[in-house]
C-alpha cells in the first residue's frame, strides 16, 4: 500500500503566516531601522513593523537559538501579500534582501516552524540607487 506524504511548500506556509498577520497587526511591535530585536518564541509567530523611509532596499536579518528553526516572512505594506520568506535552522543565522521597495511600512513576522525558543531580528535599509 502507497502512502501520500504532504510536504507544504514554503508558500504555503507563507500564506498562512499572512492570515495571522492579518489578525495581529494592529499588535505588531515596531523594529527600529538598523535595529535589531530578541524575543522567545513559544506561540506561532511575532509580527513586527518596518518603516522604509524612502524608496530603496530593505535587509532582514534572523538569528535563532539551537532550539529555534523559524520561518521569516516579509509582507507587503498593505499586509496582505507575502514579498518573500525564509528558514533560519536550528542555532544559525539568515538574511534576505528585497530590491526596489517604495518607501511604506512593511510587516516582518517570525514563525515557529518547529522547537521553541529565542530569536533576534534585525533589519537594514539601503537608500535607492544602491544595491542590486
Amino acid at each position: 500500500m502507497n502512502r501520500i506524504m504532504f510536504r507544504a511548500p514554503l508558500a504555503q506556509f507563507a500564506f498562512l503566516f499572512v492570515m495571522l498577520l492579518s489578525a495581529s497587526r494592529a499588535m505588531a511591535t515596531a523594529l527600529p531601522i538598523n535595529g535589531n530585536v530578541s524575543g522567545t518564541l513559544t506561540g506561532p509567530a511575532q509580527t513586527y513593523t518596518v518603516v522604509l523611509p524612502s524608496d530603496g532596499d530593505l535587509t532582514v536579518s534572523t538569528v535563532t537559538a539551537n532550539s529555534l528553526y523559524t520561518l521569516t516572512s516579509i509582507i507587503d505594506s498593505n499586509g496582505t501579500s507575502t514579498i518573500t520568506s525564509f528558514y533560519t535552522s536550528w542555532g544559525s543565522t539568515n538574511s534576505i534582501t528585497v530590491y526596489h521597495l517604495a518607501g511604506a511600512t512593511y510587516y516582518v513576522t517570525v514563525a515557529i516552524y518547529t522547537g521553541s525558543g529565542g530569536y533576534t531580528l534585525s533589519d537594514t535599509p539601503c537608500t535607492a540607487g544602491r544595491g542590486e
